[in-house]
Protein backbone atom coordinates (compact mmCIF):
# COMPACT_ATOMS: atom_id res chain seq x y z
CA UNK A 1 0.00 0.00 0.00
CA UNK A 2 2.82 2.41 0.83
CA UNK A 3 4.28 2.01 -2.68
CA UNK A 4 1.08 3.58 -3.98
CA UNK A 5 1.52 6.65 -1.76
CA UNK A 6 4.15 8.50 -3.88
CA UNK A 7 1.93 8.26 -6.96
CA UNK A 8 -1.07 9.47 -4.97
CA UNK A 9 0.89 12.40 -3.56
CA UNK A 10 2.25 13.23 -7.00
CA UNK A 11 -1.31 13.48 -8.33
CA UNK A 12 -2.22 15.58 -5.28
CA UNK A 13 0.67 17.97 -5.94
CA UNK A 14 -0.38 18.14 -9.59
CA UNK A 15 -3.98 18.94 -8.57
CA UNK A 16 -2.77 21.66 -6.19
CA UNK A 17 -0.66 23.15 -8.97
CA UNK A 18 -3.64 23.14 -11.31
CA UNK A 19 -5.81 24.78 -8.64
CA UNK A 20 -3.36 27.66 -8.31
CA UNK A 21 -2.99 28.07 -12.07
CA UNK A 22 -6.75 27.75 -12.61
CA UNK A 23 -7.34 30.53 -10.11
CA UNK A 24 -5.05 32.72 -12.19
CA UNK A 25 -6.88 31.76 -15.37
CA UNK A 26 -10.23 32.55 -13.74
CA UNK A 27 -8.91 35.94 -12.64
CA UNK A 28 -7.79 36.74 -16.17
CA UNK A 29 -11.13 35.62 -17.58
CA UNK A 30 -13.07 37.66 -15.02
CA UNK A 31 -10.96 40.73 -15.73
CA UNK A 32 -11.60 40.32 -19.45
CA UNK A 33 -15.34 40.02 -18.89
CA UNK A 34 -15.36 43.11 -16.69
CA UNK A 35 -13.38 44.99 -19.32
CA UNK A 36 -15.99 44.03 -21.92
CA UNK A 37 -18.76 44.82 -19.40
CA UNK A 38 -20.22 41.45 -20.26
CA UNK A 39 -22.80 41.32 -17.46
CA UNK A 40 -24.28 44.70 -18.31
CA UNK A 41 -24.31 43.72 -21.99
CA UNK A 42 -26.03 40.45 -21.12
CA UNK A 43 -28.73 42.21 -19.07
CA UNK A 44 -29.41 44.62 -21.92
CA UNK A 45 -29.67 41.75 -24.42
CA UNK A 46 -31.99 39.93 -22.03
CA UNK A 47 -34.28 42.95 -21.77
CA UNK A 48 -34.33 43.29 -25.54
CA UNK A 49 -35.36 39.65 -25.85
CA UNK A 50 -38.05 40.12 -23.19
CA UNK A 51 -39.46 43.12 -25.00
CA UNK A 52 -39.47 41.36 -28.37
CA UNK A 53 -40.78 37.97 -27.24
CA UNK A 54 -43.08 38.81 -24.34
CA UNK A 55 -43.95 42.50 -24.24
CA UNK A 56 -44.19 43.64 -27.84
CA UNK A 57 -47.29 41.54 -28.52
CA UNK A 58 -49.07 42.86 -25.43
CA UNK A 59 -48.31 46.45 -26.32
CA UNK A 60 -49.57 45.91 -29.86
CA UNK A 61 -52.76 44.37 -28.49
CA UNK A 62 -53.30 47.51 -26.41
CA UNK A 63 -52.62 49.80 -29.40
CA UNK A 64 -49.41 51.05 -27.76
CA UNK A 65 -46.15 51.84 -29.58
CA UNK A 66 -43.84 48.82 -29.89
CA UNK A 67 -41.32 50.06 -32.44
CA UNK A 68 -37.51 50.15 -32.26
CA UNK A 69 -37.55 53.51 -30.46
CA UNK A 70 -39.85 52.10 -27.78
CA UNK A 71 -37.51 49.11 -27.43
CA UNK A 72 -34.49 51.32 -26.78
CA UNK A 73 -36.43 53.44 -24.32
CA UNK A 74 -37.67 50.33 -22.46
CA UNK A 75 -34.14 48.91 -22.19
CA UNK A 76 -32.85 52.24 -20.92
CA UNK A 77 -35.56 52.65 -18.32
CA UNK A 78 -35.12 49.08 -17.08
CA UNK A 79 -31.33 48.98 -16.90
CA UNK A 80 -29.84 52.47 -16.58
CA UNK A 81 -28.40 53.89 -13.39
CA UNK A 82 -30.78 56.19 -11.46
CA UNK A 83 -28.92 59.36 -12.49
CA UNK A 84 -29.46 58.49 -16.15
CA UNK A 85 -33.09 57.67 -15.48
CA UNK A 86 -33.47 61.19 -14.12
CA UNK A 87 -32.12 62.52 -17.40
CA UNK A 88 -34.78 60.65 -19.33
CA UNK A 89 -37.50 61.85 -16.93
CA UNK A 90 -36.31 65.42 -17.46
CA UNK A 91 -36.75 65.03 -21.22
CA UNK A 92 -40.30 63.80 -21.79
CA UNK A 93 -40.30 64.95 -25.37
CA UNK A 94 -39.04 62.19 -27.66
CA UNK A 95 -37.32 64.65 -29.98
CA UNK A 96 -35.40 66.18 -27.08
CA UNK A 97 -34.47 62.81 -25.62
CA UNK A 98 -33.29 61.39 -28.96
CA UNK A 99 -29.74 62.66 -28.41
CA UNK A 100 -29.45 60.79 -25.13
CA UNK A 101 -31.09 57.61 -26.39
CA UNK A 102 -28.52 57.57 -29.19
CA UNK A 103 -26.15 56.27 -26.48
CA UNK A 104 -28.27 53.12 -26.36
CA UNK A 105 -27.97 51.67 -29.87
CA UNK A 106 -30.03 48.66 -30.83
CA UNK A 107 -27.59 45.79 -30.35
CA UNK A 108 -29.85 43.39 -32.14
CA UNK A 109 -29.43 45.16 -35.47
CA UNK A 110 -26.01 46.12 -36.81
CA UNK A 111 -26.08 48.23 -39.92
CA UNK A 112 -24.15 46.90 -42.88
CA UNK A 113 -21.32 49.02 -44.31
CA UNK A 114 -22.44 51.76 -46.62
CA UNK A 115 -23.22 50.61 -50.09
CA UNK A 116 -20.80 53.16 -51.45
CA UNK A 117 -17.89 51.68 -49.52
CA UNK A 118 -15.35 50.15 -51.83
CA UNK A 119 -13.21 48.37 -49.26
CA UNK A 120 -13.35 46.78 -45.86
CA UNK A 121 -11.54 49.76 -44.32
CA UNK A 122 -14.31 52.07 -45.44
CA UNK A 123 -16.75 50.37 -43.08
CA UNK A 124 -14.26 49.89 -40.23
CA UNK A 125 -14.58 53.32 -38.66
CA UNK A 126 -18.41 53.28 -38.46
CA UNK A 127 -18.21 49.83 -36.91
CA UNK A 128 -15.62 50.94 -34.34
CA UNK A 129 -17.64 54.06 -33.60
CA UNK A 130 -20.74 51.94 -33.06
CA UNK A 131 -18.92 49.49 -30.76
CA UNK A 132 -17.41 52.36 -28.75
CA UNK A 133 -20.86 53.89 -28.32
CA UNK A 134 -22.22 50.56 -27.09
CA UNK A 135 -19.28 49.93 -24.72
CA UNK A 136 -19.34 53.43 -23.21
CA UNK A 137 -23.09 53.25 -22.62
CA UNK A 138 -22.64 49.99 -20.71
CA UNK A 139 -20.88 51.89 -17.91
CA UNK A 140 -24.30 53.33 -16.99
CA UNK A 141 -26.09 49.96 -17.18
CA UNK A 142 -26.95 47.72 -14.25
CA UNK A 143 -25.57 44.19 -14.02
CA UNK A 144 -28.59 42.54 -12.37
CA UNK A 145 -32.25 43.17 -11.61
CA UNK A 146 -33.97 41.77 -8.50
CA UNK A 147 -37.68 40.97 -8.43
CA UNK A 148 -38.66 44.13 -6.55
CA UNK A 149 -36.43 46.31 -8.69
CA UNK A 150 -37.77 44.74 -11.89
CA UNK A 151 -41.38 45.35 -10.89
CA UNK A 152 -40.71 48.87 -9.65
CA UNK A 153 -38.80 49.85 -12.76
CA UNK A 154 -41.35 48.32 -15.10
CA UNK A 155 -44.26 50.01 -13.33
CA UNK A 156 -42.44 53.34 -13.66
CA UNK A 157 -41.36 52.78 -17.28
CA UNK A 158 -43.15 54.32 -20.26
CA UNK A 159 -44.36 50.91 -21.45
CA UNK A 160 -45.48 49.91 -17.96
CA UNK A 161 -47.39 53.16 -17.32
CA UNK A 162 -49.10 52.99 -20.69
CA UNK A 163 -50.06 49.34 -20.17
CA UNK A 164 -51.35 50.03 -16.66
CA UNK A 165 -53.39 53.02 -17.86
CA UNK A 166 -55.05 50.93 -20.58
CA UNK A 167 -55.94 48.21 -18.10
CA UNK A 168 -57.24 50.68 -15.51
CA UNK A 169 -59.50 52.22 -18.13
CA UNK A 170 -60.80 48.72 -18.75
CA UNK A 171 -61.34 48.26 -14.97
CA UNK A 172 -58.67 45.60 -14.91
CA UNK A 173 -56.16 46.83 -12.31
CA UNK A 174 -55.75 43.33 -10.88
CA UNK A 175 -54.98 42.12 -14.36
CA UNK A 176 -51.98 44.43 -14.52
CA UNK A 177 -50.48 42.92 -11.35
CA UNK A 178 -51.01 39.43 -12.78
CA UNK A 179 -49.43 40.48 -16.07
CA UNK A 180 -46.51 42.02 -14.20
CA UNK A 181 -45.92 38.82 -12.26
CA UNK A 182 -46.13 36.71 -15.41
CA UNK A 183 -43.72 39.07 -17.18
CA UNK A 184 -41.27 38.74 -14.32
CA UNK A 185 -41.53 34.93 -14.46
CA UNK A 186 -40.70 35.10 -18.16
CA UNK A 187 -37.78 37.38 -17.33
CA UNK A 188 -36.48 34.79 -14.85
CA UNK A 189 -36.89 31.95 -17.36
CA UNK A 190 -35.06 33.86 -20.06
CA UNK A 191 -32.45 34.82 -17.44
CA UNK A 192 -31.68 31.16 -16.69
CA UNK A 193 -31.05 30.53 -20.38
CA UNK A 194 -28.92 33.68 -20.61
CA UNK A 195 -26.92 32.54 -17.55
CA UNK A 196 -26.13 29.22 -19.21
CA UNK A 197 -25.05 31.04 -22.34
CA UNK A 198 -22.90 33.39 -20.25
CA UNK A 199 -21.28 30.38 -18.56
CA UNK A 200 -20.49 28.79 -21.92
CA UNK A 201 -18.88 32.01 -23.12
CA UNK A 202 -16.92 32.27 -19.86
CA UNK A 203 -15.64 28.72 -20.31
CA UNK A 204 -14.49 29.55 -23.83
CA UNK A 205 -12.68 32.60 -22.50
CA UNK A 206 -11.09 30.46 -19.79
CA UNK A 207 -9.85 27.98 -22.38
CA UNK A 208 -8.29 30.80 -24.40
CA UNK A 209 -6.47 32.16 -21.34
CA UNK A 210 -5.53 28.62 -20.29
CA UNK A 211 -3.95 28.06 -23.71
CA UNK A 212 -2.10 31.36 -23.43
CA UNK A 213 -0.79 30.41 -19.98
CA UNK A 214 0.09 26.80 -20.82
CA UNK A 215 1.95 27.62 -24.02
CA UNK A 216 3.34 30.92 -22.75
CA UNK A 217 4.83 29.33 -19.62
CA UNK A 218 5.49 25.92 -21.23
CA UNK A 219 3.43 23.94 -18.70
CA UNK A 220 3.64 20.26 -19.63
CA UNK A 221 1.27 18.12 -17.53
CA UNK A 222 3.31 14.97 -18.17
CA UNK A 223 6.53 16.70 -17.11
CA UNK A 224 4.83 18.08 -13.99
CA UNK A 225 3.69 14.63 -12.91
CA UNK A 226 7.08 13.04 -13.62
CA UNK A 227 8.86 15.77 -11.67
CA UNK A 228 6.59 15.35 -8.66
CA UNK A 229 7.14 11.58 -8.77
CA UNK A 230 10.91 11.96 -8.96
CA UNK A 231 11.24 14.71 -6.32
CA UNK A 232 9.58 13.81 -3.00
CA UNK A 233 10.80 17.04 -1.39
CA UNK A 234 9.13 19.14 -4.06
CA UNK A 235 5.74 17.44 -3.85
CA UNK A 236 5.99 17.32 -0.06
CA UNK A 237 6.66 21.07 0.07
CA UNK A 238 3.64 21.81 -2.12
CA UNK A 239 1.33 19.61 -0.04
CA UNK A 240 2.70 20.92 3.26
CA UNK A 241 2.28 24.50 2.07
CA UNK A 242 -1.37 23.84 1.20
CA UNK A 243 -2.08 22.12 4.51
CA UNK A 244 -0.39 24.84 6.55
CA UNK A 245 -2.30 27.57 4.72
CA UNK A 246 -5.55 25.75 5.46
CA UNK A 247 -4.92 25.92 9.19
CA UNK A 248 -6.07 29.00 11.05
CA UNK A 249 -3.84 30.90 13.37
CA UNK A 250 -0.58 29.74 11.77
CA UNK A 251 1.91 32.50 12.43
CA UNK A 252 5.33 33.21 11.00
CA UNK A 253 7.81 32.95 13.91
CA UNK A 254 9.90 35.72 12.37
CA UNK A 255 7.36 38.31 11.34
CA UNK A 256 8.60 41.66 10.16
CA UNK A 257 6.50 43.50 12.74
CA UNK A 258 8.00 41.69 15.76
CA UNK A 259 10.99 43.34 17.43
CA UNK A 260 13.95 41.09 16.69
CA UNK A 261 15.71 41.75 20.02
CA UNK A 262 13.36 42.69 22.83
CA UNK A 263 10.46 40.34 21.96
CA UNK A 264 12.35 37.22 20.85
CA UNK A 265 11.45 33.97 22.69
CA UNK A 266 15.04 33.45 23.86
CA UNK A 267 15.15 36.93 25.35
CA UNK A 268 11.87 36.33 27.17
CA UNK A 269 13.19 33.04 28.59
CA UNK A 270 16.30 34.82 29.87
CA UNK A 271 14.17 37.44 31.62
CA UNK A 272 11.90 34.77 33.09
CA UNK A 273 14.91 32.79 34.32
CA UNK A 274 16.36 35.82 36.13
CA UNK A 275 12.99 36.54 37.70
CA UNK A 276 12.59 32.99 38.98
CA UNK A 277 16.16 32.87 40.31
CA UNK A 278 15.60 36.07 42.26
CA UNK A 279 12.35 34.72 43.70
CA UNK A 280 13.61 31.19 44.47
CA UNK A 281 17.41 31.10 44.66
CA UNK A 282 17.31 27.68 46.29
CA UNK A 283 15.99 26.10 43.06
CA UNK A 284 18.74 27.41 40.80
CA UNK A 285 19.64 24.05 39.20
CA UNK A 286 16.02 23.14 38.45
CA UNK A 287 15.24 26.57 36.98
CA UNK A 288 18.35 26.55 34.78
CA UNK A 289 17.54 23.02 33.53
CA UNK A 290 13.99 24.02 32.57
CA UNK A 291 15.28 27.18 30.86
CA UNK A 292 17.81 25.12 28.91
CA UNK A 293 15.05 22.74 27.74
CA UNK A 294 12.95 25.70 26.61
CA UNK A 295 15.87 27.19 24.68
CA UNK A 296 16.55 23.83 22.99
CA UNK A 297 12.89 23.52 21.99
CA UNK A 298 12.88 27.01 20.52
CA UNK A 299 16.10 26.35 18.64
CA UNK A 300 14.66 23.13 17.20
CA UNK A 301 11.52 25.01 16.11
CA UNK A 302 13.53 27.76 14.44
CA UNK A 303 15.71 25.17 12.68
CA UNK A 304 12.66 23.32 11.40
CA UNK A 305 11.16 26.58 10.20
CA UNK A 306 14.40 27.48 8.40
CA UNK A 307 14.50 24.05 6.78
CA UNK A 308 10.89 24.45 5.66
CA UNK A 309 11.62 27.84 4.12
CA UNK A 310 14.61 26.36 2.32
CA UNK A 311 12.50 23.53 0.91
CA UNK A 312 9.77 25.92 -0.20
CA UNK A 313 12.35 28.22 -1.81
CA UNK A 314 13.82 25.25 -3.64
CA UNK A 315 10.36 24.17 -4.75
CA UNK A 316 9.63 27.64 -6.08
CA UNK A 317 12.91 28.03 -7.95
CA UNK A 318 12.73 24.54 -9.46
CA UNK A 319 9.09 24.69 -10.56
CA UNK A 320 9.00 22.43 -13.63
CA UNK A 321 7.79 24.97 -16.17
CA UNK A 322 9.21 27.63 -18.44
CA UNK A 323 10.87 27.79 -21.83
CA UNK A 324 14.30 27.09 -20.38
CA UNK A 325 13.08 23.49 -20.31
CA UNK A 326 12.23 21.22 -23.23
CA UNK A 327 11.77 22.15 -26.05
CA UNK A 328 13.43 25.52 -25.33
CA UNK A 329 16.45 23.74 -23.82
CA UNK A 330 18.57 26.68 -22.72
CA UNK A 331 22.27 26.04 -22.32
CA UNK A 332 22.98 24.20 -19.09
CA UNK A 333 19.60 22.47 -18.85
CA UNK A 334 20.02 18.95 -17.45
CA UNK A 335 16.80 17.53 -18.87
CA UNK A 336 17.70 14.26 -20.68
CA UNK A 337 15.32 15.18 -23.47
CA UNK A 338 17.34 18.35 -24.08
CA UNK A 339 20.56 16.33 -24.38
CA UNK A 340 18.97 14.14 -27.04
CA UNK A 341 17.51 17.14 -28.85
CA UNK A 342 20.80 19.05 -28.86
CA UNK A 343 22.55 16.01 -30.28
CA UNK A 344 20.04 15.96 -33.15
CA UNK A 345 19.95 19.74 -33.66
CA UNK A 346 23.14 21.43 -32.40
CA UNK A 347 21.89 24.88 -33.40
CA UNK A 348 18.69 24.55 -31.44
CA UNK A 349 19.61 26.82 -28.46
CA UNK A 350 19.94 29.76 -30.86
CA UNK A 351 16.19 29.71 -31.58
CA UNK A 352 15.13 33.34 -31.08
CA UNK A 353 11.56 32.65 -29.96
CA UNK A 354 9.57 29.92 -28.25
CA UNK A 355 7.65 28.98 -31.36
CA UNK A 356 10.91 28.47 -33.21
CA UNK A 357 12.11 26.12 -30.47
CA UNK A 358 8.91 24.12 -30.70
CA UNK A 359 9.04 23.90 -34.50
CA UNK A 360 12.68 22.89 -34.38
CA UNK A 361 11.91 20.15 -31.86
CA UNK A 362 8.95 18.88 -33.90
CA UNK A 363 11.17 18.66 -36.95
CA UNK A 364 14.22 17.06 -35.32
CA UNK A 365 12.83 15.14 -32.32
CA UNK A 366 9.30 14.32 -33.43
CA UNK A 367 8.33 11.64 -30.92
CA UNK A 368 9.42 13.56 -27.80
CA UNK A 369 8.13 16.83 -29.19
CA UNK A 370 4.70 15.34 -29.87
CA UNK A 371 4.60 14.02 -26.31
CA UNK A 372 5.47 17.50 -25.07
CA UNK A 373 2.76 19.03 -27.27
CA UNK A 374 0.13 16.59 -25.97
CA UNK A 375 1.26 17.41 -22.42
CA UNK A 376 0.75 21.14 -22.96
CA UNK A 377 -2.65 20.53 -24.59
CA UNK A 378 -3.58 18.34 -21.61
CA UNK A 379 -2.60 21.23 -19.33
CA UNK A 380 -4.94 23.51 -21.28
CA UNK A 381 -7.80 21.05 -20.83
CA UNK A 382 -7.03 20.63 -17.11
CA UNK A 383 -6.86 24.38 -16.56
CA UNK A 384 -10.18 24.77 -18.33
CA UNK A 385 -11.94 22.47 -15.84
CA UNK A 386 -12.26 25.29 -13.33
CA UNK A 387 -11.39 25.77 -9.66
CA UNK A 388 -14.49 23.95 -8.23
CA UNK A 389 -13.45 20.75 -10.03
CA UNK A 390 -9.92 20.89 -8.61
CA UNK A 391 -11.13 21.70 -5.11
CA UNK A 392 -13.30 18.57 -5.13
CA UNK A 393 -10.43 16.55 -6.61
CA UNK A 394 -8.00 17.77 -3.95
CA UNK A 395 -10.40 16.95 -1.13
CA UNK A 396 -10.86 13.44 -2.52
CA UNK A 397 -7.12 12.91 -2.95
CA UNK A 398 -6.45 14.15 0.58
CA UNK A 399 -8.93 11.66 2.01
CA UNK A 400 -7.44 8.85 -0.08
CA UNK A 401 -3.93 9.83 0.97
CA UNK A 402 -4.88 9.80 4.65
CA UNK A 403 -6.36 6.33 4.26
CA UNK A 404 -3.25 5.01 2.52
CA UNK A 405 -0.66 6.92 4.48
CA UNK A 406 -1.77 6.07 7.98
CA UNK A 407 0.17 8.97 9.48
CA UNK A 408 3.12 9.36 7.09
CA UNK A 409 4.73 12.71 6.48
CA UNK A 410 3.88 14.27 3.14
CA UNK A 411 6.42 13.36 0.50
CA UNK A 412 8.30 10.52 2.23
CA UNK A 413 6.17 7.64 0.98
CA UNK A 414 6.89 5.53 4.08
CA UNK A 415 4.84 4.39 7.02
CA UNK A 416 6.12 5.56 10.43
CA UNK A 417 7.23 2.84 12.87
CA UNK A 418 4.73 1.71 15.42
CA UNK A 419 5.26 3.07 18.91
CA UNK A 420 4.74 1.17 22.15
CA UNK A 421 3.94 2.54 25.56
Amino acid sequence: MTSFLPLLEAFLALALTMLVLTTGVSSLSGTWQRALRARARGLRDLLQSLFTLALKERLSAQNLPADADALRRFVGEMSLQPARLAEIAAKPDDAQAAAYRARLPDQGIVAAPHAAATSWLAGLWPRLSYEWKVWSSLSDTLDTLSEDEFKTRFSASSAGRSLAAKMENAVDAAGFEASLQKLYEQFIAYGHAATEDFSRIARRHSLVFAAMLAFGANIDAFNLLETYLAQPALRGAIIAKYESSAKTGAADPQTADAPATNASPSRKIDELEKLLLSAAPGKKDEIEAKAREARDAIQATESAYADTRQVLTHATTTFPAGWDRYPGCDTGNTDPRCSALLALAPGHPEASWAGGSALSALGNDTSRALRWLFGVILSVVMLGLGAPFWIQTINGLLRARDLVRGGNQAGDGTRPPATTN
